[in-house]
């Protein structure tokens, strides 16, 4: 009996609809690196889905005119069906856009289409007794691979163990770790934070751990031209600047944020930071994340367009989701970023709030047991940095002097030493340095 191989030719054809249509999707990462052109039943889709994965990988605009022009470079726009099928597929979607769901659908048919290619050769050999029965048991072992779709299940490390001592030999090692800008944070963390690494960095409100976060991405893309991308929740672009040309300018913040008070001869101080700030690498999303699979939607669209060294969430807690508590929410969160360090190979650093426990403890430092929601920060986390000044909390008392120092705490290193450090904090400019620089 003659039956249909298992199909969906209707969500093949969204997915492509999807891929032209929305031109700004940031889950063109996600399908582009989980769907191959074989996992489309109808030839033409696939031909149509290669010449789009070409065009992605050479960071060309897939827009309908430049798809039609591709194709019609290769040969292939009247093999596909002309523009006429390219607009079926774009017309197939309806105004809807949900390729996580058709690259889903479209990735369960393509294994149950190879279930049955390999069972089927299975049955077939195993009434061959003429063949060895290892040869045929064999096949059981595809039907693991295509359980685990893409993912190579195991390596041997002679590959990378000759990398490394091949490095250690090198006469000009390369730099691996990303530095903060901050000589003593550097030195506790080794040269500062590696690909792969999660760095949570926690305070509570006031402490400056925005502005801390806001330096080492300034010190990152200006001083080091590397890209950063930086999903801030809390403050918006304008803000950001200003912060940065505080900074970078030695200018009170308030000075900066009341325009009309400045002279012509101010406002020129601000020429040269301006344009370091402008011609950066620096990358920034100021709009509210409804959940996790946008911010890493983001970053994965960053690091191909961009080639982002680092990753900084501002902060934690204003993440959303669908998870029944803050627990569940955060933990999954905090996974997501420790997994998404990894397959970037980008160190990120994430903020996060501390809960009011910290006001009541005498002294008021800071703990890791104080991450609020902390749900699986602390496993997850390779570095967890806490932010104190005591300067917050007895600028009031009599008799006290501020000495604008801030304690930045390694409460976990996974690959360094837990002590302590002191930065000089500087409030009018919103920004940190070495200890014992002035203003």
């Amino acid at each position: 009996m003659n039956r249909l191989l298992p199909q969906s030719l209707e969500n093949e054809k969204q997915i492509l609809g999807c891929m032209i249509i929305d031109s700004e999707s940031t889950s063109r990462c996600d399908v582009f690196s989980t769907l191959r052109p074989e996992h489309f039943l109808d030839a033409d889709h696939a031909m149509i889905y290669t010449a789009m994965v070409d065009m992605w990988d050479k960071n060309l605009t897939i827009e309908l005119p430049s798809l039609r022009d591709e194709l019609n470079r290769r040969g292939q726009l009247s093999q596909v069906g002309g523009i006429d099928t390219l607009i079926a597929v774009c017309e197939s979607i309806g105004g809807m856009t949900n390729s996580d769901y058709y690259a889903k659908v479209i990735y369960e048919k393509y294994q149950r289409r190879q279930i049955i290619s390999i069972t089927g050769a299975m049955q077939h050999e195993a009434y061959d007794e003429g063949l060895d029965l290892q040869d045929v048991l064999r096949r059981v072992d595809r039907i693991a691979e295509v359980a685990c779709g893409n993912v190579q299940v195991m390596d041997d490390l002679s590959g990378c163990v000759d990398q490394v001592i091949k490095d250690l030999h090198a006469v000009n090692r390369p730099e691996v770790a990303i530095g903060t800008g901050l000589v003593e944070l550097n030195e506790i963390t080794d040269g500062g934070f590696r690909p792969g690494e999660l760095i949570v960095l926690g305070a509570r409100p006031g402490m400056g751990k925005s502005a801390l976060a806001l330096n080492i991405a300034g010190h990152v893309a200006i001083d080091r031209k590397l890209p950063v991308q930086l999903i801030s929740l809390e403050m918006k672009k304008t803000e950001i600047v200003h912060r940065m040309l505080a900074s970078r300018s030695r200018m009170p913040l308030w000075k900066i944020r009341h325009q009309n008070r400045l002279s012509d001869t101010v406002l020129e101080q601000l020429d040269y930071p301006a344009q370091c700030i402008r011609e950066s690498p620096l990358y920034v999303n100021d709009r509210y994340i409804t959940n996790i699979n946008v911010v890493k939607n983001m970053a994965k669209l960053a690091k191909h367009k961009y080639g982002i060294r680092l990753l900084v969430v501002d902060y934690l807690q204003l993440i959303g989701g669908s998870e029944p508590t803050g627990y569940e929410r955060v933990s999954r969160i905090s996974r997501e970023l420790k997994i998404l360090a990894s397959d970037l190979e980008i160190p990120v650093i994430v903020l996060s709030q501390l809960s009011r426990a910290v006001e009541l403890r005498p002294g008021k430092r800071p703990m890791m047991s104080d991450l609020r929601e902390s749900g699986t920060i602390e496993q997850d986390a390779d570095i967890v940095m806490m932010l104190y000044r005591e300067d917050y909390y007895r600028r009031d008392e009599p008799g006290y002097e501020c000495n604008n120092l801030a304690e930045c705490s390694f409460a976990k290193n996974r690959s360094g030493s837990t002590e302590s450090c002191l930065l000089s904090w500087h409030g009018d400019i919103v920004s940190f340095d070495e200890k014992d620089i002035p203003l």
